[in-house]
């Protein structure tokens, strides 16, 4: 009995996450979609500083 159950438990679980996976690709083009029609504007990568160790004063890392 319980093995005449299993298929139709898997059957509704495979439709359930296949219509979960069905929305979220639904609203992903929806946000592909709507960007690209947005003006397209190109960033440059901010430089990442350096840190300057130089500059560090001994006094502020007391170590006892």
């Amino acid at each position: 009995m319980i093995l005449a159950i299993l298929p139709q438990q898997i059957a509704l679980f495979i439709e359930r996450k296949l219509s979960t996976i069905n929305r979220h690709i639904f609203d992903l083009e929806r946000i592909l979609d709507s960007s690209q029609k947005l003006p397209q504007v190109v960033r440059s990568q901010p430089r990442q500083r350096e840190t300057d160790y130089s500059r560090v004063i001994p006094e502020q890392f007391d170590i006892d």
